[in-house]
């Protein structure tokens, strides 16, 4: 899953760097591969109590807990340090991925 926000925020970063048209067929590749986990009011809540110093991550963290999700993967893992929701980096993600065929 990828966190609302996190939609929203590649297709600037793709628009940016590639034009929109571009930007708009990566996302719809993505959404087609990827669920998304809701952000609404109870998640920027959550997140807000949560008391970190990045609130994108802290919204990110939110979000995963709420969707239930089994990992977060992240390069920066200990930007998530006290997440409810497991935290893997990529490297990590894929080895689990790997076990659990």
């Amino acid at each position: 899953m990828l966190s609302g926000h996190a939609v929203t925020t590649l297709h600037y970063l793709n628009a940016r760097a590639v034009g929109t048209r571009m930007a708009h067929e990566t996302t719809e590749a993505l959404l087609s591969v990827f669920d998304v986990a809701g952000v609404d009011g109870a998640v920027l809540s959550a997140a807000l109590a949560l008391r970190w110093a990045d609130f994108e991550d802290a919204v990110t963290a939110a979000a995963a807990k709420r969707a239930k999700c089994d990992a977060l993967v992240t390069r920066n893992p200990r930007d998530f340090k006290g997440s409810a929701v497991r935290v893997l980096t990529p490297s990590e993600a894929v080895a689990w991925l790997a076990l659990a065929r």
